[in-house]
């Protein structure tokens, strides 16, 4: 299904890292043979916003949201289902502004993961049934996220 398909993402060269990973884990590699930011694509075509963020980005161009415009960009209440609505609008509006402007698209090779150690152990951890709730053992947060339970 990904087989040389484009991943995209708002913040691609961070988020790609998510997907890779569990890829990884279970001894595969990411098929996606390509990504392209949406973050990169805007700083190109320059929309008339004061950020770059999806929730602000979805208002120029007239993308519909299902929850309060900040709650896009609220860490602590994640709605995957309307982030993705969100994200197509955005691109699909973003892109036809590029094709007016012409910018080169930011097309980025999809790398293997950077410093991501395969143990034996993840290959069976991939093909266990997750816990959930508070008997769930707890993973470490990703880089650069910290653990907003612990705070």
């Amino acid at each position: 299904m990904l087989q040389d398909r484009i991943l995209v993402a708002h913040n691609a060269r961070f988020d790609y890292d998510f997907p890779a990973y569990e890829f990884t884990r279970a001894r595969m590699r990411l098929p996606a043979s390509q990504r392209l930011c949406t973050l990169a694509l805007n700083r190109q075509v320059d929309p008339p916003t004061n950020d770059m963020k999806p929730g602000t980005l979805a208002a120029p161009y007239d993308v519909p949201r299902q929850r309060a415009p900040d709650a896009l960009d609220a860490p602590d209440a994640p709605d995957a289902l309307d982030d993705t609505r969100v994200l197509a609008g955005i691109l699909r509006t973003s892109l036809r502004e590029a094709a007016r402007l012409n910018p080169p698209l930011p097309l980025v090779s999809c790398p293997p993961p950077r410093g991501i150690p395969i143990h034996a152990e993840a290959a069976q951890d991939a093909v266990r049934v997750p816990q959930s709730g508070a008997d769930a053992p707890r993973r470490p947060a990703a880089a650069g996220h910290e653990d907003r339970d612990n705070q």
